[in-house]
């Protein structure tokens, strides 16, 4: 589904003209940010193209205007209308052309209708679909008389532009857009919109101003001659933008989108939500309006007490509140046709309970109590319904709440399903995958990619892959974990369960690793024996002790790289043209070996042969093995042997 939503605002790149409240952006790229995502179109009553206006080439379908009587000619500062037609014409996607702003105001587009239709054919040539101008006033007589023109001449235009500012009744607007569908008969494109007082001398609330827009959107969806609107953008309080002067009073408010900090109202997360979809549908999160106390149901998170008389019941909050609790989710019940009210919080259910109040139930429990009907009203709105009484929920004025007998149908017993703007999660997170491991010195590392609507994650851990599993972590809100101390050298098994608050993921499946001994690496060496020393007596090269042995010796070999020491490569025994050398050698070491070589001129070394070590004997004690080597002299008169530590 595409919905009819678009966004209007202005993009300038001259930090004079970027949103009040600091976050230096510019008009259009705020609305992207906070309106886009469901949003079909935008323009911004200029014609920028993708060189002015890089995000042009993004959705929403960015539609330029031609918003007044200039740059019509080459060399101006905007550039001929001419140069958007290869531009236009080379989109694949389905660019619109919208004709003049308000031309029939001296403070706006200030044109003729005869002045407009002599420039018309130039929005003609650029063969794309074209809006009407747009009159402050739809019924003045001037788009009528550009229309009579231009059908007299045979010219094109595809849709009607539409403003409307006035009270909060949809009805009315509805009526307004269809008058304009009637005498022009074209479809219609309402490109601005809100609830505006211009002569201070009516009233309505806030809660009029959220009603209005939740039902002409809900009801523009089944408008087939209505393909798009968007509302004016006013903020709430002072600004330096002139678009803002319209009267704002206490007893007839503004349609504001947004709080003068540029955080959005009720009613700027009311039309950034909507998606145009008009039914409720299971397992989607909304707010749970209701249309006569202007208020949204909460859920304020104790758990139900033992004692069922005083159960936990639901709450109120104000529309401007979206934060924890607001927001639920239906899912089906057992009997046909109804539903479950389930709380995103805590996973909770809403029932009918005795006395006619309405409280929450455990998580997942069932019965008829718990069982609802949507029963609709008009235009968006429904009845919630309980069929074991045959009663309806109300929201008394007290801010309290009642069972009534279904025959009620008041404001209060009205309801409506606004989307959520940052919807929380409705069901416990999928199966994660495996972690990953790093496998260091005294300590695994494991990370994981993010599942989608976990909050947390919990880290299990057994000795065995058939369990018993043990929980390490929990509450973990990254994507990584570190077992700081698992005994070196023993292997364990590891999964992840995610979660949120309606439950638990399925476990991943298991990763084995085992933490290396701190003797293993080079690296988790000298980090447990050189952590101390400057660090040019750190390197692998480096000889802190100054005893011959470079630090690499020092831990192939197993000794004490900060203490002086005699050099490891011993002669044990010449005898019976047999010589024998015995050598530590640390057995943990990874990615290292050792060999011999032998020669009789100390001045060639690099030339001298390896020497087979042949049978070679070795004995552990504790970190190192105790390398013995015989090998038969191959002169009994000179001769010279060295001993070498090679990376694998």
């Amino acid at each position: 589904h595409y919905p009819k939503k678009g966004i209007a605002a202005t993009h300038s790149t001259d930090p004079n003209r970027f949103v009040p409240w600091g976050s230096g952006e510019s008009w259009m790229e705020n609305s992207l940010s906070l309106f886009g995502a469901n949003a079909s179109w935008s323009y911004s009553w200029g014609r920028h193209t993708r060189d002015t206006f890089p995000l042009t080439v993004v959705d929403p379908i960015f539609n330029p205007m031609q918003w007044g009587n200039f740059s019509w000619s080459h060399g101006n500062n905007q550039g001929p209308v001419d140069h958007l037609r290869s531009e236009l014409q080379s989109d694949a996607r389905p660019v619109h052309l919208m004709g003049f702003n308000e031309p029939d105001k001296n403070s706006q587009a200030n044109m003729l209708p005869a002045t407009a239709i002599a420039r018309w054919p130039r929005l003609m040539a650029m063969e794309v679909p074209l809006v009407s101008p747009a009159p402050a006033s739809g019924f003045n007589g001037w788009l009528q008389d550009f229309t009579d023109q231009a059908e007299e001449r045979g010219y094109r235009f595809d849709y009607t532009g539409v403003h409307w500012y006035g009270s909060p009744n949809a009805g009315n607007l509805i009526n307004h857009l269809q008058s304009n569908f009637n005498a022009f008969g074209r479809p219609v494109w309402l490109t601005e919109f809100s609830t505006v007082d211009w002569n201070q001398n009516q009233s309505w609330t806030h809660s009029d101003n959220y009603e209005f827009l939740a039902e002409f959107m809900w009801r523009a969806e089944f408008l087939p001659w209505l393909k798009r609107y968007s509302v004016f953008q006013f903020v709430q309080g002072p600004t330096d933008n002139p678009n803002q002067s319209a009267p704002d009073r206490a007893d007839a408010p503004r349609s504001n989108t947004r709080h003068e900090d540029g955080s959005l109202t009720a009613f700027g997360q009311l039309y950034a939500a909507w998606d145009g979809t008009t039914e409720v549908l299971p397992n989607r999160a909304y707010h749970i309006h209701n249309r006569g106390q202007y208020r949204r149901m909460l859920n304020r998170g104790q758990s139900p007490r033992q004692d069922e008389s005083t159960n936990t019941l639901v709450g109120i909050t104000d529309p401007e509140d979206s934060g924890r609790g607001t927001q639920w989710f239906l899912t089906p019940a057992v009997t046909e046709n109804t539903v479950y009210i389930v709380s995103t919080r805590d996973g909770r259910r809403m029932r009918f309970f005795q006395g006619g109040e309405v409280s929450f139930g455990p998580p997942g429990q069932t019965g008829p109590a718990f069982e609802w009907r949507l029963a609709p009203d008009q235009d968006g709105r429904y009845f919630i319904e309980n069929p074991q009484t045959n009663q309806r929920f109300r929201h008394n004025a007290d801010g309290t709440f009642a069972m009534v007998p279904i025959t009620n149908s008041g404001n209060d017993i009205k309801w409506r399903f606004i989307n959520a703007l940052d919807p929380d999660p409705v069901a416990a997170p999928a199966r994660p995958i495996a972690p990953s491991g790093t496998y260091s010195d005294s300590r695994i590392v494991l990370t994981w990619p993010a599942v989608e609507d976990a909050i947390q994650y919990r880290v299990q851990r057994s000795s065995s892959a058939d369990g018993p599993w043990q929980t390490v972590a929990s509450g973990i809100g990254g994507e990584s974990w570190t077992d700081q101390a698992p005994p070196a050298e023993n292997t364990f098994y590891y999964r992840l369960i995610a979660s949120n608050s309606l439950g638990d993921s399925e476990p991943s499946g298991a990763i084995s690793g085992a933490a290396l001994h701190p003797l293993a690496t080079f690296e988790n060496w000298a980090r447990h024996l050189l952590d101390d020393l400057p660090a040019e007596d750190q390197s692998p090269q480096a000889d802190p002790d100054r005893d011959g042995l470079i630090n690499l010796l020092e831990f192939a070999f197993g000794t004490n790289p900060v203490k002086p020491g005699r050099n490891p490569f011993q002669l044990k025994s010449a005898a019976a043209g047999t010589i024998t050398f015995s050598f530590p050698w640390n057995w943990r070491a990874t990615g290292y070996t050792w060999q011999l070589r032998h020669g009789e001129n100390l001045s060639d070394q690099a030339a001298w042969p390896l020497v087979d070590p042949g049978n070679v004997l070795t004995e552990r004690d504790h970190d190192v093995d105790w390398i013995r080597v015989s090998h038969p002299m191959a002169s009994p008169h000179r001769g010279f042997y060295i001993l070498e530590v090679l990376s694998q």
